[in-house]
């Protein structure tokens, strides 16, 4: 934060708070895309497993192979949310800075 005055603090904060709300919705989406990925993958799944013929452990081999595009899905789905939450994280962080700098110029325009 290059220039430090109270304009510019209170400036970035603002936007800083913007963005949190922004990923919070988009984590919101993420999570239910991957509920519902999950649920689809789950289905399939067993669907092809109901559907093979074979002993249990060929039946099972079958219905990975078969609920293997659903998963990856998934594995998408579970990253997208990760990925928000480190954003998420990264903001929190930013956030605090903009607080200790909110601080210390405080306490500077208190000394003058």
């Amino acid at each position: 934060m290059a220039d430090l005055t109270p304009g510019a603090v209170v400036a970035n904060m603002a936007k800083l708070s913007q963005q949190l709300e922004e990923l919070t919705d988009r984590l919101d989406g993420a999570e239910r895309a991957a509920v519902n990925a999950k649920l689809d993958y789950e289905r399939a799944y067993e669907l092809a497993f109901l559907a093979a013929d074979g002993p249990q452990y060929l039946r099972e081999v079958i219905a990975k192979n078969a609920a293997h595009d659903q998963r990856r899905v998934v594995e998408h789905a579970l990253r997208e949310v990760r990925s928000i939450k480190a954003h998420i994280t990264t903001v929190g962080t930013r956030i605090d800075v903009g607080r200790s700098a909110w601080s210390a110029l405080r306490a500077e325009m208190n000394l003058t």
